[in-house]
């Protein structure tokens, strides 16, 4: 907010005291950072307000005014696309322009070329502006195509502003208020609409501004840059432009000249519109620049705009994706693995993109109940697998979490080197990883192992049957990927029991190298974003922020340890994570659900379908750039290994002892996703980033 003449500064209250609380005089790094961030945020009130601050004190400001006016476009509405003049990519879509052998990008171009001329034409014969109308640039267009109606072109695109208008929650709130408090609302845009126009669209989208208070550019032929649009609305306003407000984005139009006119502005920074040339970018594309920017605004919350932002158009992609992919193999029925197949399968409804005759359905999966079923058909493959996990853990949680009780076997584990049952180990290093095997081969270790996978097993199976995957029709199995372990562990137990190749397909959001590696005859699979690695700059982009991926994308129920009895009933761990990690984990779905929703409701159907760099921009900018929010929200979930235990860390945390460098290095090393670490303001992540950059510059 830039304070105007006729209203007084509005002060920045600071942010509360303990954010900026510093260590005891004895931490002296974290101290010196805590000091400077004092410093630093003291320099900075009083300039441009953000959103979280505008949103506290422009109340206060609008209760001083007697009339408040707006813009219109990036300011009270905002637009489904990527730039303004995006809108007419979509002319398009409407009649009669749906009806021309021309593409959404010769339209674009002959709709600009047609507005030039007009331009250009009652430049010349007024001399002193180029204001045009719709109906103007509409008629000129006509004569362009060679079609007699110009009325129809131009309701064509009122109509594709319908399509793409979106009431901004934010300014409207405001808008609202001063209602509310009897002061006098306007509308001032600089548009080729007039005041009819304007107002029909304002009403599509629920903002209702009187039409005498709505005042266009396109009927006086005169702009606010110039400024001669704002004098026209002080001569309505009367004696009440003593105490007007102006908010706007644009900082010529909607700060500078009114403010040398003597009307106070709020120029708020935190607009809808992009900077970004989209000229032949996919309508799809478009839309989610749009959606995203505009999000921004939403008051749902923190989390919901994560998933609304980042992940909404990652999912919706990837059900677009399987949509095609069913219709590819033929499938009958598409099997979303839990965990993550909860989110999945809520987005590929909303997609609404898979043929009518095809059933969906939710299996509970996790690496454990497919590993140790698999353990009877291939050992070598699959004992190292049901070692993996991250970090040190006691011997005896190797055995327990499979069910067996690692106490019983004390002296046979003892003479396989493994006596201390809480001994800490990490199978990924070699020399635990040996221990760790000497003792699952315990001959009367072994034969527990293989007791248990039996009767796990015949579930299993049985809830495979019962899921119509052992069905001869083509199925879809989706999950998240990687190297796919389950699919590979579920296809040797099928393969074995059924003595021929299940007929699924394994659908993945990615998939590395690794999935080929030990893979079973005939098991078939296919990423979203990249098929066993392909192509290299999408694994190398989600490496960053994977584990964060796995956690958003999780259910709420605890993981799946086997299936059990005549019923195949799931037996499930308790949820390893507490309330608060829920809660925003489901805000983070509520919000993509929302994305998906929107997005189909702007365009459904082929012309709506992301690509996959499109759908994965936003998710590769929240991992690799995120906001101090973002990184302080979702750093503090937890992630856990999958495997039947407990053992889980944050992503992204400072810990209480982290005051000193070695302290910060050990957090910055064992942090699932550095990037969310470092990105926190304050006091640690400050300090961090600058012995990093210090490191960096004596390597160099």
């Amino acid at each position: 907010m830039r304070r105007g003449p006729a209203l007084d500064r509005v002060p920045v209250t600071p942010p509360a005291e303990e954010q900026w609380a510093a260590p005891s005089s004895s931490e002296s790094l974290i101290t010196t950072w805590h000091e400077a961030g004092r410093a630093i945020h003291r320099a900075r009130q009083g300039a441009m307000l953000t959103a979280a601050d505008a949103d506290r004190c422009v109340p206060a400001t609008i209760d001083r005014a007697r009339v408040v006016s707006f813009d219109v476009f990036d300011t009270l509405v905002t637009r489904s696309c990527a730039a303004p003049s995006d809108v007419f990519h979509f002319l398009a879509l409407e009649p009669p322009f749906d009806a021309l052998p021309l593409t959404g990008d010769e339209l674009h171009a002959h709709r600009q070329a047609a507005e030039y001329d007009v331009r250009r034409a009652r430049f010349a014969t007024s001399r002193h502006d180029g204001e045009v109308t719709l109906q103007e640039i509409h008629t000129a267009l006509a004569r362009r195509l060679e079609l007699t109606d110009g009325v129809a072109l131009a309701d064509a695109e009122l109509a594709a502003e319908r399509r793409l208008l979106r009431a901004n929650p934010r300014v409207c709130a405001w808008l609202e208020r001063a209602r509310r408090a009897g002061i006098r609302v306007m509308a001032i845009s600089d548009t080729w609409y007039s005041a009819a126009q304007l107002h029909a669209l304002l009403a599509h989208v629920g903002i209702s501004i009187a039409p005498e208070d709505i005042i266009t550019s396109a009927d006086h032929r005169a702009t606010k840059q110039e400024g001669a649009l704002f004098g026209i609305a002080k001569e309505r306003l009367g004696d009440d432009a003593s105490a007007w407000l102006h908010i706007g984005d644009h900082p010529v139009s909607d700060e500078q000249t009114p403010r040398r006119l003597g009307i106070a502005t709020i120029l708020h920074p935190f607009d809808g519109s992009r900077t970004s040339a989209t000229s032949g970018a996919s309508l799809a594309a478009s839309i989610r620049q749009g959606l995203v920017a505009a999000a921004r605004h939403r008051p749902e919350g923190a989390a919901w705009r994560v998933g609304y932002r980042t992940l909404g158009p990652l999912m919706l992609g990837f059900a677009q994706w399987i949509g095609a992919q069913a219709r590819m193999h033929g499938a009958r029925r598409v099997v979303f693995l839990l965990r993550d197949g909860l989110l999945f399968e809520r987005i590929c409804r909303i997609a609404n993109t898979l043929p009518a005759n095809v059933e969906l359905s939710l299996l509970p999966s996790s690496r454990r109940a497919a590993l140790l079923p698999a353990l009877l058909t291939d050992p070598q493959w699959t004992l190292p697998q049901l070692l993996a996990g991250v970090g040190q853990r006691p011997m005896r949680e190797y055995l327990d979490r499979l069910g067996v009780d690692a106490g019983q076997f004390r002296s046979s584990l003892a003479r396989a080197g493994a006596a201390d049952l809480d001994r800490l180990v990490d199978a990924r290093l070699p020399a635990d990883n040996a221990l760790v095997q000497r003792l699952f081969t315990a001959p009367d270790v072994l034969r527990t192992l293989t007791a248990v996978a039996l009767r796990e097993r015949d579930a299993l199976l049985l809830a495979l049957q019962q899921s119509g995957l052992r069905e001869t029709t083509p199925s879809l199995l989706v999950d998240l990927g990687w190297n796919g372990t389950i699919q590979k562990a579920l296809h040797r137990v099928v393969m074995a029991a059924d003595q021929r190749a299940p007929s699924w397909h394994g659908c993945y959001l990615a998939s590395w190298p690794g999935i080929v590696s030990s893979a079973p005859t005939e098991m078939h699979s296919e990423g979203f974003l990249c098929s066993a690695g392909a192509p290299a700059h999408r694994p190398r982009a989600l490496a960053v922020g994977r584990e964060l991926l796995e956690v958003l994308c999780s259910s709420f129920d605890g993981s799946l340890l086997h299936f059990r009895g005549a019923d195949a009933s799931p037996v499930l761990a308790d949820y390893e994570f507490d309330d608060a990690h829920a809660a925003t984990v489901r805000a983070v779905h509520d919000g993509a659900a929302a994305y998906a929703a929107e997005h189909v409701a702007v365009l459904p159907g082929q012309r709506g379908v992301l690509s996959a760099d499109d759908a994965l921009a936003d998710w590769v900018r929240l991992t690799h750039a995120p906001t101090n929010e973002e990184a302080r929200l979702l750093g503090a979930l937890s992630h856990s290994d999958n495997v039947g235990s407990h053992t889980s860390r944050r992503l992204a945390t400072f810990t209480a002892d982290a005051t000193d460098c070695e302290g910060l290095i050990r957090d910055h090393g064992t942090a699932y996703w550095k990037q969310g670490l470092l990105a926190q303001r304050g006091a640690h992540g400050a300090a961090l980033g600058a012995m990093l950059w210090f490191a960096e510059d004596g390597e160099s």
